[in-house]
């Protein structure tokens, strides 16, 4: 079975997913006709959902740790064309600290971005995806894991690349979703940039970049040796356990939770969901997926095999990725109005499930 596609959103045009083209020329995605951005952001609530960002660039790629929540961001006020790195408290309120590719990342014909960036539980380092492309290229020609202080994510100490063979064969060249295992190890999904044509008004064909997640690794900081995590060699989605292990899905088998315990050597299936997933994620001691529809939120109890469906935004929004918040109870969601058939811009929701 195909594993699912997701969406790679990275530098052009905020939203636009890397390298899409329309004509030969760049094609960027419309902003809400209809909304305009406070001045000032609104306080913190506890109604929830509750709006955390307000780009009319675009919000994606959220993690949580110490309380403050990193993500990729696309700047709209500025001239840039390159994705940066944003902090911000997990309740909402003003951006911390914004930090963006330097001049060099990216020249005239290029785009550089920073994308998936995630705190260390200490909070002193970060760890994120550096990705280069011309600027009209619908393939990044530079993809790497870097690992820096918190404070200046450009004063690198790790780099990675993320073009590798598996040992099967498969040639990847796509990072999503990394994470600290513990202070030396990174763990990630690595995966292919898909690249499909779709037939656009007239005999416009538009070329949408998304990615096809293929397994689960860990990166060494120490050696840069990257190792599939065993019996995770077609996973699709994963988050840690509350027992410290692993939950995946698989391409094939993408709706069923596996659990592997520390120190096990074999996966063991938990429950299943009601339809495939996109995301995976820990809540109070609950499995939460978001299901591959983008749109429903789904929790699973893996003691009981009880299931319980949400879709918090209604019909329209996408949900595309959970973080959640520890010692909360409460989740941030990257949520996309699917305003074309790209999808639209994300911003970032506080979510809560009863």
């Amino acid at each position: 079975m195909k594993a699912p596609a997701r969406k790679l959103r990275t530098g052009l045009g905020g939203a636009v997913a890397l390298g899409i083209t329309l004509a030969g020329a760049a094609c960027e995605h419309p902003a809400p006709p209809d909304y305009q951005a406070p001045e000032v952001p609104p306080p913190p609530t506890d109604v929830l959902p509750a709006r955390l960002t307000f780009s009319l660039g675009d919000d994606r790629n959220p993690s949580v740790a110490n309380g403050v929540i990193s993500y990729s961001r696309f700047p709209a006020e500025t001239a840039e064309r390159d994705r940066c790195i944003a902090l911000l408290p997990w309740a909402g309120g003003t951006i911390m600290a914004t930090s963006c590719p330097p001049p060099s990342g990216g020249t005239a014909d290029s785009v550089a971005t920073w994308v998936e960036p995630v705190l260390s539980p200490d909070g002193q380092r970060i760890a994120y995806v550096h990705q280069k492309s011309p600027e009209l290229n619908v393939r990044t020609s530079l993809r790497e894991l870097r690992v820096a202080p918190a404070d200046d994510p450009e004063a690198v100490e790790f780099r990675w690349n993320a073009f590798m063979t598996l040992p099967d064969g498969r040639l990847v060249d796509a990072v999503m979703k990394p994470s600290w295992r513990d202070a030396n190890t990174i763990r990630l999904l690595v995966g292919v940039d898909h690249i499909p044509k779709v037939k656009g008004g007239g005999a416009a064909r538009f070329t949408d970049t998304t990615v096809i997640a293929q397994a689960l690794v860990d990166v060494d900081l120490a050696t840069g040796a990257a190792v599939v995590v065993p019996g995770a060699d077609s996973a699709v989605a994963y988050a840690r356990a509350p027992d410290g292990g692993t939950w995946i899905v698989t391409m094939s088998h993408p709706a069923v939770l596996l659990h592997r315990a520390p120190g096990a050597s074999l996966w063991d299936s938990v429950g299943s969901f009601s339809a495939g997933v996109l995301d995976l994620a820990v809540l109070d001691g609950l499995a939460v997926a978001v299901h591959l529809d983008s749109g429903t939120v789904e929790t699973l109890d893996p003691a009981t095999g009880a299931l319980r469906r949400e879709r918090p935004f209604g019909l329209e929004p996408w949900i595309l990725r959970l973080a959640p918040v520890p010692g909360t109870g409460r989740l941030v969601a990257e949520v996309e109005m699917p305003l074309d058939q790209f999808g639209g811009r994300a911003n970032l929701w506080l979510l809560d499930l009863p």
